[in-house]
């Protein structure tokens, strides 16, 4: 400040010191304008999912996930995304990462239990689908696949439980999950 008055010099520190402890009236339309960004990549990421464009639904997600790297719901869609391209790693990871933003989600409990099922890893399906029956006990979902991954596990009488709570919630099984089941009263009738 060579060649400021003292008193001037003064001044313009005070006012820049003031004005650092100030917060910067730009701060929330930059994070306003982040949001809205995400909130978009999101909304045509699920036009894509919804179209089965896998590919275009994980890259506007991912960039979702750029702006708002807390949204739940964000890695929840790109791993739904990823699990209908086929990659079941992706979606895990996608799945596990929702879920610690938001462990009172029961759908994604639910979801990753279906993909961790699939992959015979069953003693983590049931811990999953568990989990989702505890935040959301009358989801029928919840209660079938844990009923189908116990019948795979044989154990046969508590899927048969679980298949009765489906049913008690209002699910209805699809005519090929009717002739499993059939299979499994079978089953538990010769046992």
């Amino acid at each position: 400040m060579r060649g400021v008055p003292l008193a001037l010099a003064f001044a313009i520190i005070v006012s820049l010191t003031a004005l650092a402890q100030q917060p910067l009236a730009i701060a929330p339309d930059a994070q306003s304008s982040r949001a809205l960004s995400a909130a978009s990549y999101l909304d045509r990421g699920n036009g894509w999912l919804n179209k089965g464009e896998f590919e275009r639904a994980i890259a506007d997600y991912s960039l979702a996930i750029v702006f708002d790297a807390g949204n739940a719901g964000a890695y929840y869609n790109r791993g739904m995304a990823r699990a209908g391209k086929g990659d079941l790693d992706g979606a895990l990871r996608d799945f596990d990462q929702s879920i610690m933003l938001d462990a009172s989600d029961p759908q994604a409990w639910l979801t990753r239990g279906v993909i961790r099922a699939q992959e015979k890893d069953y003693a983590r399906a049931l811990a999953d689908f568990d989990q989702a029956i505890k935040l959301a006990p009358r989801l029928a979902e919840a209660w079938h696949n844990r009923a189908v991954t116990l019948m795979w596990m044989d154990k046969l009488p508590e899927a048969e439980a679980d298949f009765a709570r489906f049913s008690e919630f209002g699910g209805k099984l699809k005519p090929e999950a009717e002739q499993l089941w059939r299979e499994v009263k079978e089953r538990l009738k010769q046992k």
